[in-house]
């Protein structure tokens, strides 16, 4: 997988996870991807995208123009 297609955690706390993203990325993807590599700690759950009605996601990267961030829920 190139670096142009990874999906990084950057935080992590047991009910939450933050990860970036290359723009364009599926939710369906971005969701399977932290799943992967990020299994969460509360058994039988799996990490979904969040939806949160006063906050937006995916947002723009702070760092990188060419990335999202995402807040995925368990």
């Amino acid at each position: 997988m190139s670096t142009a297609d990874r999906v990084d955690v950057i935080a992590c706390e047991q009910y939450a996870v933050a990860a970036c993203a290359p723009f364009g990325m599926s939710r369906e993807v971005v969701a399977l991807r932290v799943n992967l590599l990020h299994p969460p700690r509360v058994v039988q759950r799996h990490w979904k995208i969040a939806e949160l009605q006063n906050l937006a996601y995916p947002c723009e990267c702070d760092h990188d123009a060419k990335r999202n961030h995402w807040l995925l829920r368990c």
